[in-house]
């Protein structure tokens, strides 16, 4: 396939950046599955404090803070992973849409 060439002879390439690859998926997807872990992690907490048990309680609700922690970090990594591969595309996202 010969390339488009512009009024001033600069070269477009061919080439589509894509941001659908399946290891981002899979950080986007444990990111939100951490989330709902999270979640989970915290109304089983307080549940747990309403029956009257502080150490269980505590230690559901630090893991549920610890699962949080690493759904932001997912979902961190995938963010910055589309931005870098936006990066080339000569027109904003919105257009491509």
């Amino acid at each position: 396939m010969r390339p488009n060439r512009r009024k001033d002879d600069t070269v477009v390439s061919h080439t589509p950046v894509s941001t659908e690859v399946p290891a981002s998926e899979a950080v986007a997807s444990t990111g939100l599955l951490l989330m709902f872990a999270a979640v989970i992690g915290v109304v089983m907490g307080v549940s747990l404090l309403g029956m009257g048990s502080a150490a269980g309680a505590t230690a559901v609700i630090v893991a549920a803070m610890l699962s949080f922690a690493a759904s932001i970090v997912c979902f961190a990594v995938d963010a910055r992973r589309v931005e870098a591969a936006e990066a080339g595309l000569p027109f904003p996202s919105m257009l491509r849409r």
